[in-house]
């Protein structure tokens, strides 16, 4: 639902990497509790480092989260 965030690439990547897909939408979803939801960003701001190197952890996060607001907006 957010193709600004979901790109081709990224959404390969994290096929690629093995991440577990169901996880990524409950994240998205506000599905998760507190420790879940830590995880799962933690390995998306790490994947997200990994395919575009030198960018800031801050960046990755801040782009993360404004993806999830973005996508509790599409789903409200």
């Amino acid at each position: 639902a957010n193709p600004d965030y979901f790109t081709s690439d990224r959404l390969q990547s994290l096929l690629n990497a093995g991440v577990d897909i169901p996880s990524v939408v409950d994240y998205f979803e506000g599905k998760m509790g507190a420790a879940e939801s830590l995880d799962i960003e933690d390995e998306l701001v790490n994947l997200d480092q990994k395919t575009n190197p030198g960018k800031e952890e801050n960046t990755s996060r801040q782009e993360l989260y404004a993806a999830v607001e973005t996508a509790k907006n599409i789903l409200n």
